[in-house]
């Protein structure tokens, strides 16, 4: 499971991982921190950080690549929440400031 902007913590997540699942945050603090050493000795669930966006191109590239091929094997699925039309930009962002959001929020562009 990747976090992608530290929403959740592993503690939270932990239950929806597989048996040896992976916790993946881009976003560094004490409770990360304490969870990936935990985690790290005991348990087959874990915590870990990532930051992303400062690896290499070429590496970058490469964790694309991966993350294209497991979507194409039907490993990975995103979550949809809800799809607005553009013009109700102001009422999408409403929404997701809400916190209540349980998957993506999309925004159809005006065709």
């Amino acid at each position: 499971m990747y976090d992608t902007v530290g929403a959740r913590s592993f503690s939270e997540c932990r239950p929806a991982l597989t048996k040896q699942g992976l916790y993946l945050s881009p976003v560094l603090g004490m409770p990360l921190l304490g969870q990936m050493m935990v985690t790290s000795i005991f348990g087959k669930k874990k915590a870990k950080f990532s930051a992303t966006g400062t690896l290499p191109i070429q590496e970058t590239k490469r964790l694309l690549d991966l993350l294209l091929e497991i979507i194409e094997a039907g490993k990975m699925r995103g979550i949809l929440d809800r799809t607005y039309p553009l013009e109700q930009l102001a009422e999408a962002h409403q929404y997701v400031d809400t916190g209540h959001k349980r998957g993506n929020v999309v925004l159809n562009p005006i065709i």
